[in-house]
């Protein structure tokens, strides 16, 4: 959301958030209304920044799923920090 591929990021961002709604507004997932929590990586030049924000979601056991980073520096230091 902040930095260099902030756009694709907001755009993401903004499609989740649609469908989110869309989801909700037709009864949810089961029953349960889907509820959106967003971390930035923080202009995660180097992907390190992604692993706290990335730990921080997974240490929440109310979270069931977690979408991205996918393509950036995050993204693709996701895998490796985290063996």
């Amino acid at each position: 959301l902040t930095g260099a591929c902030a756009e694709q990021g907001d755009n993401s961002l903004k499609g989740v958030q649609l469908a989110a709604e869309e989801i909700n507004a037709a009864g949810g997932v089961l029953g349960r209304k889907v509820v959106l929590i967003v971390q930035d990586t923080a202009e995660a030049t180097s992907g390190a920044a992604a692993v706290p924000a990335y730990r921080q979601l997974r240490a929440n056991p109310e979270i069931g799923f977690i979408v991205g980073p996918t393509w950036t520096a995050a993204g693709l230091a996701l895998p490796y920090w985290l063996r």
